[in-house]
């Protein structure tokens, strides 16, 4: 109690804030750089889902195992080999889709702060190459900086997770769509509605307006849904094969 006292009275003001996670990436970075027996068993994991819960005790991440790794499994047929995330949040979610897909690719995140970079370094199976964004979406300098990353590239996946009203959820399809390709694959988290949603009744679950987003573009274009239950408490996944052609 008194520590989350602590951490939310730091988490008010920027420069304390952005120190505060600082220190806990370099504590969780120093944690994991000589655990040796952790790093093998990552590697000798049989399975996806053996995968996802080793790598969610390194970050955490607001995925859901079953649809997360349906949907890896999904990516899989497509190999996407630039992907864009909009909303890291710890990374955790960034680091799943760097070690679960089993190739090498250009990792792009973005998010008004980016956190845990230096525990992130840690893990890189696949040699991917990395880049972070530092800054809201929706503003000309991340476009702008993504615009540079990429050159003559296309985003094969393009990952949203950011701003969660209507409106941020829009700008953040009609800002980057401009740098997708007619094979390009576009996704969106939270697209369950969540349970103060449908019953009134608040949990830590928070989805904002992406379900109804989704429930209009999904229509639009060739769409799949990764959830675990009708029923769930917000999450869930929808993907469109982007061709506006």
């Amino acid at each position: 109690m008194i520590s989350t006292k602590i951490k939310n009275r730091l988490s008010r003001y920027k420069p304390t804030r952005i120190f505060y996670y600082f220190v806990l990436d370099c504590l969780t970075y120093s944690k994991f750089k000589f655990t040796k027996l952790f790093k093998n068993n990552l590697h000798d994991s049989l399975t996806l889902k053996e995968k996802f819960d080793h790598l969610i005790k390194v970050l955490p991440s607001h995925q859901r195992k079953e649809e997360f790794c349906n949907f890896i499994e999904f990516l899989t047929k497509y190999k996407p080999k630039v992907i864009v995330e909009i909303g890291t949040a710890d990374s955790g979610t960034h680091l799943l889709f760097s070690e679960c897909l089993s190739w090498q690719k250009t990792m792009i995140a973005m998010d008004l702060e980016i956190r845990n970079r230096k525990t992130i370094s840690l893990f890189n199976s696949n040699q991917d190459k990395r880049f972070a964004i530092s800054g809201s979406s929706q503003d000309k300098n991340s476009i702008k900086k993504l615009s540079n990353i990429l050159g003559e590239k296309k985003i094969d996946l393009l990952f949203i997770d950011g701003d969660h009203t209507y409106e941020g959820v829009k700008k953040d399809f009609d800002n980057y769509k401009t740098f997708l390709s007619q094979t390009s694959l576009v996704a969106f988290h939270d697209i369950v509605p969540d349970c103060y949603s449908k019953t009134g009744f608040k949990t830590n679950t928070y989805v904002g307006d992406v379900p109804i987003f989704w429930s209009e573009i999904k229509n639009k274009f060739e769409s799949f849904e990764f959830t675990e239950s009708p029923n769930q408490d917000g999450c869930g996944i929808g993907l469109i094969c982007f061709d506006e052609a």
